[in-house]
C-alpha cells in the first residue's frame, strides 16, 4: 500500500527545492502545491472513494501536524480533496517528517567540501572548477553536471582530481592512473574518462585554445593531460605539439 502522506511531502519538496523561495530570491511568494489531484496519482478518481479516501486520510494527518494544507472538489466538500499545499513556516519539519536531506544542506556541505579540496589543489585548471562550482552554488544555481548524478560520480571525480593533481610531469598511462585513483585498471575510462576530460577541455586555457582552433577527441586531450590510452601504435596527423619538462616542442609540415 502506498505511504500517501510521504508521497504528499516528497512531491511538495522536489517542487519547493526547484522554486526560488527556497533560496529567498522569490519576488513573490506563491503557494508550493500539487493539484488537481487526479494529475498527481493516475489513481485517483473523484467518483471512486477506495481511491480519495487513503490520500484524504494522509493529507489529514499532515494537516495536524500544520505541515500542508488543502481544499475540496467544488460540489465535494469535506470528502475529496482537490490541491494540496505546503506549509511554508514548516518545510524544515516536512523533511524531518520523511528523513530527507534539504537540497539546501546539500549545497552548503557541496560548497564545504569544494572548498577544502581547492586548498590542497595546485593545478590551475582543477581549481578554476572548483571556484566555479563555488560561484554558482553560492549564487543558488541549480546543481548541475557531476552533482546531479549522485555522490558516488562526485566522489569519484574528485578522486581523480587529488590523484591528478600529484602526477608527475611525465604523466602516466591511463590505466595506471584508474589504478592508483580506484584500484581498477579500466574503471577511470568507462566511468569517469568523459566527463574528466570535458571539464578539463573547458577549464585548462591551453587545452580551450587547442579546442577552438581544432575538434579534439579523448585521445588528443588524455596525451595533453599526461594520462595517454595505452597502445602499441599511435597514428598522428596535422600540427604536432609535444609538452615536455622544459617546454612545448611544436613538430610543423616541412614547407
Amino acid at each position: 500500500m502506498k505511504n500517501y502522506g510521504k508521497l504528499i511531502l516528497s512531491r511538495l519538496l522536489d517542487q519547493y527545492e526547484r522554486s526560488k523561495q527556497m533560496w529567498g530570491r522569490a519576488v513573490v511568494i506563491r503557494r508550493i502545491y500539487l493539484g488537481p489531484l487526479v494529475g498527481e496519482f493516475p489513481e485517483y478518481n473523484f467518483q471512486n472513494e477506495a481511491s480519495w479516501a487513503p490520500v484524504k486520510a494522509a493529507a489529514e494527518e499532515l494537516k495536524r501536524d500544520d505541515l500542508v494544507d488543502y481544499n475540496w472538489v467544488f460540489g465535494r466538500e469535506e470528502q475529496v480533496i482537490y490541491e494540496i499545499w505546503l506549509n511554508p513556516d514548516r518545510v524544515e519539519e516536512a523533511y524531518k517528517r520523511i528523513g530527507r536531506i534539504s537540497l539546501k544542506d546539500k549545497v552548503l556541505a557541496w560548497i564545504r567540501i569544494f572548498e577544502q579540496i581547492r586548498s590542497t589543489i595546485k593545478t590551475p585548471w582543477i581549481r578554476l572548477y572548483l571556484e566555479d562550482q563555488i560561484e554558482k552554488l553560492g549564487r543558488g544555481l541549480p546543481p548541475a553536471g557531476v552533482l546531479k548524478k549522485g555522490p558516488q560520480m562526485l566522489d569519484d571525480l574528485l578522486t581523480a582530481f587529488l590523484a591528478y593533481d600529484k602526477l608527475p610531469e611525465e604523466g602516466v598511462p591511463m590505466r595506471d592512473f584508474s589504478r592508483h585513483c580506484y584500484q581498477d585498471a579500466v574503471y577511470f575510462e568507462r566511468n569517469m574518462s568523459h566527463t574528466f576530460f570535458m571539464i578539463a577541455e573547458k577549464f585548462d586555457l591551453q587545452l580551450s585554445t587547442l579546442k577552438f582552433d581544432k575538434r579534439l577527441n579523448h585521445r588528443d586531450v588524455s596525451c595533453a593531460l599526461g594520462i595517454p590510452y595505452q597502445t602499441s601504435d599511435i597514428a598522428m596527423s596535422g600540427d604536432i605539439c609535444l609538452r615536455t619538462s622544459r617546454g612545448d616542442v611544436d613538430f610543423l609540415p616541412a614547407g
